[in-house]
């Protein structure tokens, strides 16, 4: 059997690996972003309500990654890095506003998303770099 390589994916055993892109917005007050899998369907990958994502963390997605070999009904898991944009400046006002915001420490609510007909997966933490998942 040959894996072809994938601009997207990458393939480790039954898992698959993929970066994903996001904003300082959704990095700090949650994240909710759409990932087309490679069976075509889109995934919503959101993030626990005022969860910090941190640039270049992991986190798995239980189930959606390839058939096992082995065993037809399992399937692997599907990991995600995330690289998170910052902005190259901010004006001063905006940044007194941000830092105002940040000091007083309070709840995130969750944003509103709608994607009609994506699937919803919640994100799991991952500690360090693929291959060591939290439990």
């Amino acid at each position: 059997l040959h894996v072809l390589e994938h601009p997207r994916f990458t393939r480790r055993g039954a898992h698959l690996l993929t970066d994903v892109r996001i904003g300082l917005l959704e990095a700090l007050c949650g994240c909710h972003a759409s990932l087309k899998h490679l069976d075509g369907r889109s995934l919503v990958l959101r993030s626990r309500p005022g969860e910090v994502i941190q640039p270049g963390c992991w986190r798995r997605i239980r189930g959606e990654g390839m058939p096992n070999v082995e065993e037809a009904a399992a399937r692997g898991d599907l990991f995600v890095r995330f690289d998170v944009d910052f902005p190259d400046r901010l004006d001063a006002e905006a940044a007194q506003r941000l830092r105002s915001v940040l000091e007083e420490r309070g709840t995130v609510e969750e944003a509103a998303w709608s994607d009609d007909g994506a699937t919803p997966c919640d994100l799991e933490p991952v500690d360090g770099a693929f291959g060591r998942p939290s439990e």
